[in-house]
């Protein structure tokens, strides 16, 4: 199964109904910035710097505004805590 078509059910899944295109392009947004904020977690933890740092705070806060104008599907008990982690 892709990735999309398993991102699709999971989604039905949560939501109890088809997700929208908005929804789905937010969920592939998503997955996009949170593997650049673990690349850019890493890169600081290897060499800190004030331009990682900032980067990073930017793509915690990206996220953060994807997942407030989805709450039906990040609900305020998501266990996952994206974008929680402090450098």
């Amino acid at each position: 199964m892709s990735k999309i078509k398993k991102m699709n059910k999971e989604l039905e899944a949560i939501l109890g109904r088809e997700p929208t295109i908005h929804e789905q392009v937010d969920m592939l947004i998503l997955a996009t910035i949170r593997d650049r904020a673990y690349e850019l977690q890493m890169a600081y933890s290897v060499s800190p710097s004030e331009t990682y740092k900032e980067q990073y705070e930017h793509a915690v806060r990206c996220l953060k505004e994807i997942q407030s104008r989805n709450p039906e599907i990040f609900a305020p008990n998501d266990s996952e805590g994206e974008g929680d982690e402090e450098m």
